[in-house]
């Protein structure tokens, strides 16, 4: 389903780069919080957004995903609670992603040659924050899925701190092909203990090796 919407407000994210659509805020942002408002993680909806073809003319925004389960969302919320304000003023280009999340509403960026992203709350539009290496991966990990992946039930057997990647080996219990060394979160690394259960799903990115190694998207304990 397609529908066209109005954006009063176009800005522009690279630094110093400028576009004849770029426009000052009228108003003063609020003082909202890049984090989602509590109790809005049950549907998460990302939109992708094209420019207007012609100036005065609408965007066009269409529906790409509708995520509800937890472990997606929560991919976002970390993502979101852990990025770091940019300095300086403001300029921005034409947003890609719109992602609604209870009452919030952001503007998300994705690099697609590197592992980098940005995001905005349109609550307030004077503030840019850099999402982090690992988490704009994952959220563009996720966008790039025609259908949600099924997660991987595995055990732990070892772990190891590999320069600055923190890595679990996970023996899947029922496809040896899916056994492999996945590259965590520090946070998921500490708290997660030899000969504990998890379900993951990974990226498309693996690095040869025996086993091989791969990226960690989402994980929960069983």
């Amino acid at each position: 389903m397609r529908k066209v919407i109005s954006l009063m407000v176009i800005f522009i994210i690279i630094a110093g780069c400028q576009s004849p659509n770029t426009i000052t805020p009228a108003t003063q942002p609020s003082e909202q919080s890049a984090k989602p408002m509590p109790g809005s993680n049950e549907k998460l909806a990302v939109y992708q957004m094209k420019a207007a073809a012609s100036p005065g003319s609408d965007a066009v925004v269409s529906l790409l995903h509708t995520i509800t389960d937890k472990d997606r969302i929560n991919v976002f919320l970390d993502a979101f609670e852990t990025a770091e304000p940019m300095p300086g003023a403001v300029k921005m280009i034409f947003p890609p992603y719109k992602v609604v999340l209870g009452t919030a509403e952001y503007y998300l960026w994705i690099d697609e040659k590197k592992h980098g992203g940005s995001m905005m709350n349109l609550e307030n539009t004077m503030k840019m924050y850099t999402l982090s290496e690992s988490a704009a991966y994952k959220i563009k990990e996720i966008l790039s899925w025609t259908e949600p992946q099924k997660p991987m039930d595995g055990i732990v057997v070892d772990k190891r701190t590999n320069g600055k990647y923190s890595e679990l080996l996970v023996v899947s219990e029922t496809n040896d092909s899916d056994s492999a060394w996945y590259i965590v979160d520090k946070d998921v690394f500490d708290k997660t203990d030899q000969g504990q259960k998890l379900a993951i799903t990974s990226g498309r990115t693996q690095m040869e090796s025996n086993p091989p190694i791969r990226v960690a998207i989402t994980v929960s304990t069983q």
